[in-house]
């Protein structure tokens, strides 16, 4: 007759609930796999492999490359496994914006500096050391903006002119409005670049018939 509080030869106390088994960590290294290391004792998330070493992300927020021997078990607890997911998209995402911040500060850097070197070269041909076509050669090399100097043409227009007294109801600000400045056939004209600062009416007077 068999004691019922007996345990059975393969029954064991801590069957339904067995331990995780240690493995070296390339066992369980897929991305996002949550893992309790040996060395360092932490809790983290697996990110990436890379040949012999993983990068895995601690659950202090520090990014640590391992060696894929590096004993481990994976956490089977869905709660911690969430806090840890949780808090490695936290991680990241302050990670990818300072990346995203530091990849923009470095563009601008490096265009201010483009733009140092095309005024210098540019400098250096206003003083006579380098030839047009030279310069025009280096821009067009480093794919920089060439170099189109212009003139600017400042004018004054007088003049005068008739109209009938008697279909002019207000000739003052009817010149105001008619009179325009047409510089487009100008030899090397740059469109959109007339400015016409004022328009004045000086004087209105009677003209006696001849």
């Amino acid at each position: 007759m068999t004691d019922d509080n007996q345990p059975t030869p393969n029954s064991d106390p801590q069957s339904a609930n067995p331990r995780p088994v240690a493995l070296d960590l390339h066992h369980l290294a897929t991305p996002f796999a949550t893992v309790r290391l040996s060395t360092p004792p932490h809790d983290a998330v697996v990110l990436t492999r890379r040949g012999q070493s993983i990068d895995v992300l601690l659950d202090t927020g520090v990014t640590r490359t391992v060696q894929a021997t590096t004993s481990a078990t994976a956490i089977e607890d869905a709660g911690r496994q969430i806090e840890l997911l949780r808090g490695a998209a936290s991680v990241l995402s302050s990670q990818a914006e300072q990346y995203r911040q530091a990849s923009q500060r470095a563009a601008g850097e490096h265009v201010d500096k483009l733009e140092a070197i095309r005024r210098y070269a540019i400098g250096k041909h206003r003083d006579g050391e380098v030839c047009r076509n030279g310069l025009d050669a280096f821009l067009a090399e480093f794919d920089m903006e060439s170099y189109q100097p212009r003139k600017r043409v400042t004018f004054t227009i007088t003049g005068s002119y008739e109209v009938d007294a008697g279909d002019a109801r207000n000739p003052e600000y009817d010149g105001r409005q008619s009179l325009t400045v047409d510089a487009s056939a100008a030899d090397g004209y740059i469109d959109g670049s007339l400015d016409v600062d004022n328009i004045s009416i000086d004087e209105v007077e009677d003209v006696d018939e001849d």
